[in-house]
């Protein structure tokens, strides 16, 4: 017996907006343009002179994007300009679909293009990982918020997805997966003694999806996959070799060369004393009692994204000289 089901197309519910479908842009779209802020009023501080440039260059880079996609002499940067800043006045109500088609603000859906793609980049890591001799590790993707808080204290939780269960349990989706790393070696260790129940070193890596609830923004969302590579039990710096070699040979594998990608180190160590030489030192405090060593690491690591003369004035804001702070 064969039996052919039809189904009706379901009536645009009351509650839908229907906008006019002579805009070529959708709910996407506007999410894209939007996420770049708004645009500054008034005397902008330094900071907020480096954001509007970045605006600025964004807005740019898509307006030529959206003319080459349109490829309609009627649809000129400025006329796109104006288009979006209106959808975007409006709410953003470019599509004339209900919400719950789209995807939660911030993920992403995975078509089987895509997915192809993220396959094969996948299948590198693993590669990578194998041949340096490490092994693949998961865990679930649900943890308990208290091994967050002990990591990182409880700023932490204001960026995770967070919940109490039907049980009345305090979970998270896992915002990143050292802390579970540590959750699992700490399972294979005696607590009283130290001694890991594991031979050492462990070699372990993974390929995550971690949460954050965080503003979304063009290339930065809040769900992502992540390619760590964990060494436990080795004291010294043949570990950091190892992954750095590690990640040199990846990069190689994908044809990228050290005239596209460069290495960065980072340690807190060198910063402490480049610091402590100008008389910025581990634990001062300023007039109101504030880490001025902490406010310090913080402006630093502004440097890429606000620039060096934004960062000497931020830096004469916590206490330090003209000279130390140029420097």
């Amino acid at each position: 017996e064969t039996t052919i089901t039809t189904t009706q197309q379901p009536q645009t519910p009351p509650d839908v907006l229907v906008i006019n479908m002579s805009s070529p842009f959708t709910a996407e779209h506007v999410a894209e343009w939007t996420s770049f802020g708004p645009k500054l009023k008034g005397k902008p501080t330094p900071e907020q002179q480096v954001a509007a440039k970045e605006r600025k260059a964004k807005c740019t880079e898509m307006k030529k994007r959206l003319v080459a996609e349109l490829n309609d002499p009627n649809w000129t940067e400025k006329k796109i300009e104006k288009e979006l800043d209106r959808l975007a006045e409006e709410g953003g109500k470019a599509a004339e679909r209900p919400e719950y088609l789209d995807g939660p603000s911030g993920t992403r859906d995975f078509y089987p293009p895509e997915m192809k793609v993220q396959n094969w980049l996948f299948d590198k890591f693993r590669e990578t990982a194998k041949r340096f001799g490490f092994q693949e590790y998961d865990a679930p993707v649900l943890e308990h918020v208290k091994l967050y808080e002990r990591k990182a204290g409880e700023e932490i939780v204001d960026q995770m997805y967070n919940f109490t269960d039907k049980e009345g349990k305090h979970v998270t989706l896992r915002p990143e997966m050292t802390p579970t790393l540590a959750r699992m070696v700490l399972n294979k260790t005696n607590l009283q003694t130290g001694e890991v129940r594991l031979t050492l070193p462990l070699k372990w890596f993974s390929i995550p999806q971690c949460w954050r609830f965080e503003t979304t923004q063009r290339g930065r969302k809040r769900e992502h996959y992540q390619w760590n590579m964990d060494i436990v039990g080795v004291d010294h710096v043949n570990a950091e070799l190892e992954l750095l070699a590690a990640a040199c040979y990846f990069f190689s594998s994908l044809g990228i060369g050290p005239d596209v990608v460069g290495v960065k180190i980072n340690s807190r160590a060198v910063l402490e004393a480049v610091l402590a030489k100008h008389n910025i030192k581990k634990g001062q405090k300023d007039e109101d009692g504030g880490d001025i060593f902490a406010k310090a690491c913080v402006i630093i690591d502004k440097l890429d994204k606000i620039g060096g003369e934004a960062v000497t004035e931020l830096l004469g804001g916590i206490g330090a000289n003209a000279e130390s702070a140029a420097d």
